[in-house]
């Protein structure tokens, strides 16, 4: 019974993300905006060489959104850690894996959806797709604790990299933030790399 009902559930989060696919997902923000602020550096927090949390610093000049209309930005309760299987990846890399690790004490679900972005300027900005950003909609579920491996096929949306850096973008959602709309609040992740 509570598989069906997850699976309910999950598909329910997936034509959420599936509406919100057809717009552009990451809006930087605009540095001329009195209301914004921007930073030469990004501060990201590091709990290890390789891994960030869902927490970066307000002062990050760009969020990832899944929806041009207004959403609620919420700090995540506890962190949910991105783990990058390397640091730094040589030019012609075809794909990213990226751990997602739930360090909260909630159930959590997230999507195949991410977006690129180059440090590029002093910001954080998208990096120019070469084909259509179309995702599976699919929920990947977590309970506390748990892990799980994702791959992203940077070559086939991004083609080869220039050397730089950049960072997946990517949010989830809590499993008692649901039933999932257009106004859930959405959790920003990050996971930077190198391209060499």
């Amino acid at each position: 019974m509570k598989k069906t009902a997850f699976a309910l559930i999950a598909t329910l989060f997936c034509l959420a993300l599936a509406a919100a696919c057809g717009s552009t997902p990451i809006e930087p923000i605009d540095p001329s905006d009195p209301t914004s602020s921007t930073t030469t550096e990004p501060n990201l927090t590091t709990t290890e060489p390789d891994t960030t949390t869902s927490e970066p610093d307000p002062t990050t000049t760009a969020k990832p959104t899944t929806s041009t209309a207004a959403r609620t930005e919420t700090a995540a309760p506890e962190p949910v850690i991105l783990t990058l299987a390397q640091e730094t990846y040589p030019m012609g890399t075809q794909e990213i894996t990226v751990t997602w690790t739930n360090g909260s004490d909630e159930d959590m679900i997230f999507g195949d959806m991410y977006i690129l972005q180059k440090w590029q300027g002093g910001k954080w900005t998208d990096a120019e797709p070469v084909n259509k950003l179309i995702f599976l909609t699919i929920g990947y579920y977590l309970t506390p604790g748990e892990s799980r491996e994702k791959p992203y096929d940077i070559a086939h949306y991004y083609g080869p990299l220039q050397a730089g850096r950049y960072r997946i973008a990517a949010s989830y959602n809590y499993d008692a933030e649901r039933p999932v709309n257009k106004n859930t609040p959405q959790h920003d992740v990050y996971a930077e790399f190198k391209i060499k």
